[in-house]
């Protein structure tokens, strides 16, 4: 028999030891939800609904479209960098007014290349040629730009790339010189606790959608939607569509546009049906609202129900 003192020696010794090994247990438990959580969504289309749609002529006589946004409010807004104009039309293609004209005064721009209207109750235009993202209400009155200071108060010059609102009236938008993602409060100020790590992005990001809990940024080359929640952390990615030019959510469901195809998917990301496009010339942007998909060519708007 062992004297007291080995025998609370040797208890302690299992203690400690059944301590590690519960430990551990829990550290593989939580890298397996974090793994889980992080997997890429893989996607095989061959069992999915295809659907053929002929675009319906929208409206017509742009000079280069670059960007579209339809709203809860019954208006389109379309940026058109040909003419550096913002354009509003209604739910019947008629064109309600617009603003712009090339220029670097605070209602002109030069080459408006992404244009997001919060439901339009506040408008955002990135603006590539003047380096800014100019701020609107819904008389397209002047707010504002969005502005970078450094730590000496110095204004720092970024690149301006697309951007999408949530229904607080936040921003989010890519600066495609620092590559960098960005996020603006609703009351128009930089939040500076706001720091996503985009390392995962290796290809040029050339649309970012809100689902109303995640931020979505669209990869060019890869096929990828790679996946961040409102805090910036990383959560994972969509893959397998080949070429994605574009990215829209409405309600509970995101479409993905492609060269020749627009893919619905539900919130979680399982793809509904891809729509095979009936087009005489290229599509190039999406946007959606209700049960209606915009769809852009350079110059003609069109629409498909869903």
């Amino acid at each position: 028999m062992l004297p007291n003192n080995d025998r609370a020696m040797r208890a302690s010794e299992y203690l400690y030891s059944a301590l590690i090994l519960l430990s551990l247990s829990f550290l593989g438990c939580s890298s397996s939800r974090e793994a889980e959580q992080l997997a890429p969504i893989m996607h095989d289309f061959s069992d999915i609904p295809q659907v053929n749609a002929e675009p319906v002529l929208f409206s017509e006589g742009f000079s280069a479209i670059s960007d579209i946004y339809s709203g809860y409010g019954d208006f389109i807004y379309v940026a058109d960098a040909g003419r550096h104009h913002v354009i509003r039309l209604d739910n019947q293609g008629g064109r309600v007014d617009s603003i712009g004209g090339r220029g670097a005064q605070s209602t002109q721009f030069d080459q408006p290349r992404y244009i997001d209207a919060t439901n339009d109750l506040k408008i955002f235009v990135s603006d590539y040629g003047n380096r800014r993202v100019s701020m609107f209400d819904r008389r397209f009155q002047y707010l504002g730009h969005v502005s970078l200071t450094s730590s000496s108060n110095r204004e720092i010059r970024y690149t301006p790339g697309p951007v999408a609102s949530n229904a607080r009236g936040e921003l989010f938008f890519w600066d495609e010189n620092a590559r960098r993602l960005m996020k603006l409060g609703s009351n128009n100020q930089l939040d500076d606790f706001f720091t996503a790590d985009v390392s995962e992005i290796r290809y040029d990001v050339v649309a970012i959608a809100n689902s109303g809990t995640e931020v979505l940024l669209a990869e060019s080359e890869s096929g990828r939607i790679l996946r961040f929640s409102e805090s910036g952390r990383y959560i994972g990615y969509f893959s397998g569509f080949g070429n994605v030019l574009d990215i829209t959510h409405s309600d509970n469901h995101m479409y993905i546009l492609t060269n020749e195809s627009v893919f619905e998917l539900n919130k979680g990301g399982m793809v509904l049906a891809q729509i095979k496009l009936d087009a005489t010339h290229q599509v190039l942007r999406i946007s959606s609202v209700k049960e209606r998909i915009y769809l852009a060519t350079s110059t003609e708007l069109f629409w498909i129900n869903r």
